[in-house]
């Protein structure tokens, strides 16, 4: 395990990592009187026959690395990820999305690039692009911010919650070759310290710099839980107690808030991390520890199963990487 040294980004320095502890904290007291049915990944609100899952997220500084390079667009994959996985997590079916653009100056290239990639994120998803707003903002916003709130439906007999999920239940890991959209903050201000500010432009290998390598878009996960689950009043593929969109707070974290009070992950496989993940926490000198609660570390979601071999095979026909990294205890 490396040793964080004084002059290296560490978990206790706010200056280089978003306040995870805080946000958790604050969602406590913003939910501390709910009005709908608690949803884990997403709200659900009851609608008799049905519940509708709602949730709204964004895409944090990784803009801050595509304005560096000129390069938009593919952010709107990044963007449909983080909400419409959240969304299935719940075992709902995502069907339609809103955006919000803020903006310094509104920049018609961008915008296009962007939307481009928003649409074209959207058909990959199966979900509705059904509006949105630009806000030109200057005295508040620096370049651009992007976020979306997203609505989903599912049977009632059909959400994915704690109750479900078993002593013994397999995780198997969907595995990722990049950062998805969390802990940019972390991964910008190490590459700044040892390649300087001009870092997105400086060579990683033959074929990329440093900004494209990072800058690689989400997987979209979502399709592939549906064909799982079942979409709506569709039946179930395989087995499936729950499901971890591995984000903010990392793999335990996230994994252990869609279990049932007293029982764990405990993870014995897991793969090694991605080399660019390796590279730039060796540049920072951080630790295990705090890697795997910032970054997914090569883990984009986690589904819960007592059925592991349905879900490898089903993963493997979509050609998306796949193992057994742990059980529920």
């Amino acid at each position: 395990m490396n040793v964080v040294t004084p002059s290296s980004p560490s978990a206790s320095d706010v200056r280089y990592r978003v306040d995870i502890e805080g946000g958790d904290a604050a969602s406590r007291i913003a939910y501390a009187q709910p009005l709908v049915l608690d949803g884990g990944f997403s709200g659900l609100v009851d609608v008799g026959p049905f519940l509708l899952a709602s949730n709204s997220d964004g895409i944090g500084s990784k803009v801050l690395v595509a304005q560096a390079l000129d390069k938009h667009d593919t952010l709107g994959y990044d963007l449909v990820a983080m909400v419409a996985d959240d969304c299935v997590c719940v075992g709902a079916e995502p069907l339609f999305l809103t955006d919000t653009l803020d903006v310094e100056r509104v920049n018609q290239k961008v915008a296009t690039y962007l939307m481009s990639g928003l649409h074209d994120a959207c058909l990959a998803a199966g979900v509705a692009l059904v509006g949105g707003e630009i806000a030109e903002l200057p005295d508040q916003v620096k370049g651009y911010t992007w976020n979306a709130a997203l609505v989903g439906i599912v049977s009632r007999d059909r959400v994915l919650g704690r109750d479900r999920v078993l002593r013994g239940d397999a995780l198997v890991g969907l595995l990722v070759s990049n950062f998805r959209s969390n802990g940019f903050t972390l991964v910008r201000s190490i590459l700044e310290k040892e390649l300087g500010p001009g870092w997105p432009q400086v060579p990683y290998n033959e074929k990329k710099t440093w900004g494209e390598e990072v800058l690689t878009p989400s997987d979209i996960f979502a399709p592939f839980v549906l064909d799982m689950v079942g979409r709506f009043q569709a039946p179930p593929e395989v087995a499936v107690h729950g499901i971890a969109h591995i984000t903010g707070g990392g793999l335990s974290a996230n994994v252990s808030r869609v279990l049932p009070e007293g029982l764990s992950p405990v993870f014995t496989n897991l793969p090694p991390p991605p080399r660019m993940m390796e590279d730039v926490k060796k540049m920072g000198g951080i630790s295990d520890e705090e890697a795997y609660k910032v970054w997914n570390m090569g883990i984009g979601m986690v589904v819960i199963t007592p059925s592991p071999c349905g879900v490898l095979k089903m993963a493997e026909e979509r050609d998306i990487p796949a193992q057994v990294i742990g059980e529920v205890r």
